[in-house]
């Protein structure tokens, strides 16, 4: 008998449904391995790869590098839907627009990021994952790299230094930079 997967967010105290879980046996080209179910549960059919990401919209991608000895149950971590949404229906990636700074950022519903100083710089990118997580005022932000596998790694600097958010309204985004006091205000530009 194959062993289960169980996404949690333990946070809200429920499974997370829709999950992809990938192999990452060769990380220069992964390949779908499945999906959790509408109880958040995956039962693998054939031998299971090392190497698992799991993504899922709205949460930090998780990565297992001793694929699943047993009954697995990853705790994932829900992102601020301001973030990839910019509160607008059905949103699953928002591109962000600094209004007084040329500066772009871009947040993903598969908990991924990148930023430039227009659209080519933007495109031309690489992605980082992010962690954005819903706060009474603030929403801290930070990064890490998005090379597999990231288990271990801490998120660390915040993107141009801009290490908390906030969404007033929809569509508008104000970013703290670190240590100044100081508010970019950012406007969905996509």
């Amino acid at each position: 008998m194959m062993p289960e997967l169980i996404t949690l967010d333990d946070f809200h105290q429920t499974t997370v449904a829709g999950a992809a879980v990938w192999d990452y046996t060769n990380t220069a080209k992964p390949t779908f391995f499945g999906a959790t179910d509408s109880t958040g549960s995956f039962k693998p059919t054939t031998p299971v790869p090392k190497s698992l990401r799991i993504v899922a919209r709205g949460y930090v991608p998780v990565d297992l590098v001793q694929g699943l000895r047993s009954s697995t149950r990853p705790k994932m971590i829900k992102l601020h839907p301001g973030t990839y949404s910019g509160f607008m229906p059905d949103a699953g990636m928002t591109t962000w627009k600094a209004d007084n700074k040329p500066l772009l950022i871009q947040f993903t519903a598969a908990g991924l990021t990148r930023s430039g100083r227009d659209v080519r710089d933007l495109k031309a990118s690489e992605y980082f994952q992010y962690k954005c997580v819903e706060d009474e005022q603030w929403a801290e932000l930070k990064t890490r790299s998005n090379t597999f596998p990231t288990f271990g790694k801490e998120f660390t600097t915040p993107i141009y230094d801009l290490n908390m958010l906030r969404f007033p309204e929809p569509g508008i985004m104000l970013a703290h930079i670190a240590n100044t006091g100081v508010e970019v205000r950012f406007t969905r530009c996509n």
